[in-house]
């Protein structure tokens, strides 16, 4: 479902960019939804973008990526010691 309605906005975006299939003009477009339905979602559920950056600032980005990183080698004991047999800590 989820595929099927990113590839119906994709193809929107396209077609609010006619000729003009440049980078910029794609980001534009994609950037400028207002109120779009999707044929797979709810009714009443419209999508709307805008310009402003979805990024997290920088220090709050490396601290997230770090507690990633350490949940992930904690995963990766749990599952080497599994398969050695040994006890969970």
């Amino acid at each position: 479902m989820f595929g099927y309605a990113a590839a119906e906005t994709l193809l929107q975006v396209l077609t609010q960019c006619g000729d003009d299939l440049s980078r910029e003009n794609i980001m534009r477009q994609a950037a400028s939804l207002k109120n779009y339905q999707s044929a797979v979602t709810l009714p009443g559920i419209a999508e709307s973008t805008n310009n402003r950056p979805n990024r997290l600032p920088s220090h709050r980005a490396d601290a997230a990526g770090a507690v990633r990183r350490q949940r992930l080698a904690a995963d990766r004991r749990r599952d080497r010691e599994r398969v050695r047999g040994e006890p969970e800590r």
